[in-house]
């Protein structure tokens, strides 16, 4: 995957956003787009053809688009919730089906996977005030027969800009891209984004496509580090250990042999605006536990040992008190996402 975007063709300027709902056809070897309600046909040195008005087609420019591997135009998404995708046939120019999806969603492009039988796509939702106008919701995969979506993973609310780009190969991988920057391989069984590196910003109005039957060549993944919970007792005297078990993704061979996996810890504060009430606060301050900041150089990707401990010792009183948390933060090294 490369970052760098080289132009074709003497670049277009065109007024409501431009041609958007973007779709490769490996029938023909060509691209399709939608300017409104008109079906535009783009050759290799970006050509265009304006093959005239879609019949079927509701008012209003569509945002996403794509074709399947028999040759059929799918459109959606009018840049608001919507449960409706079109299906045309282009030799008639005419929507030949009107599929009802099974809830009413947001999105801004789709792939299609390798089966035939779904479109991949990521969903988002409005943002707040004091982030950008959209940002990431669920990851899904919606039938392109029945409308049902099937929703994979978590919410990626985390990505740093909302993913307006999507992509698919002959062997079911995807890459997305995001529209403030930001490259990700994303798993089609788990719904995990693997950062892949950074990109250019998009512009507000953007679409992209691919060749179904392309293979991409993709960097292997950086490590993926987790941490599990620890619930116990404090005990009314004395210093207790709390072990959390970190563990490292174990397919993810890219370090060298015997070169070990370091990544940063700290235990640190509960913080009010992420405990879970009823649950109290802990504190260094209050004698709760010991805070530390250090490295764990522990686990190695090509041994056995893919797991490593942090111990916290925390202090045992007679105070009656409600649950109360702290947290161990680990993180890997500057450039190196945890």
């Amino acid at each position: 995957v490369t970052t760098t975007f080289k132009p074709i063709g003497d670049g277009f300027i065109s007024i409501d956003g431009g041609y958007n709902a973007i779709g490769y056809n490996i029938k023909d070897n060509f691209i399709y787009a939608l300017y409104g309600n008109e079906l535009l046909k783009i050759d290799k040195n970006a050509h265009i053809k304006n093959l005239g008005m879609v019949n079927g087609l509701p008012e209003g420019q569509l945002y996403a688009g794509e074709f399947d591997r028999d040759g059929y135009y799918y459109v959606s998404g009018n840049g608001g919730n919507d449960n409706k995708m079109y299906k045309i046939d282009i030799s008639q120019k005419k929507v030949i089906e009107t599929i009802t999806l099974s809830s009413s969603i947001r999105f801004w492009d789709m792939a299609i996977d390798t089966t035939n039988q779904y479109f991949y796509a990521v969903t988002v939702k409005s943002g707040t005030e004091t982030e950008e106008e959209f940002i990431n919701d669920k990851f899904i995969k919606i039938n392109k027969n029945s409308g049902e979506i099937t929703i994979i993973g978590d919410n990626f609310e985390n990505i740093n800009s909302y993913i307006s780009l999507i992509f698919a190969d002959r062997d079911n991988k995807i890459v997305t891209i995001a529209n403030n920057r930001g490259v990700y391989e994303t798993d089609p069984t788990t719904g995990i984004f693997y950062w892949i590196n950074d990109s250019p910003k998009l512009s507000y109005y953007n679409d992209g496509t691919s060749c179904p039957d392309a293979t991409f060549t993709l960097p292997p993944h950086l490590p993926r580090l987790s941490i599990g919970d620890v619930t116990k007792a404090e005990g009314d005297n004395g210093e207790s250990s709390f072990e959390f078990k970190i563990s490292i993704d174990g397919d993810l061979p890219i370090i060298p042999m015997d070169v070990p996996v370091m990544f940063f810890y700290r235990v640190i504060d509960g913080n009010g605006d992420e405990v879970i009430p009823p649950h109290g606060i802990a504190t260094q301050s209050d004698h709760d536990f010991k805070g530390s900041n250090s490295i764990g150089v522990n686990m190695s990707i090509f041994s056995n040992k893919r797991e490593a401990t942090i111990s916290v010792p925390v202090y045992g009183d007679e105070n009656v008190e409600q649950d109360e948390e702290f947290f161990v933060d680990i993180y890997f090294p500057e450039g190196f996402p945890s």
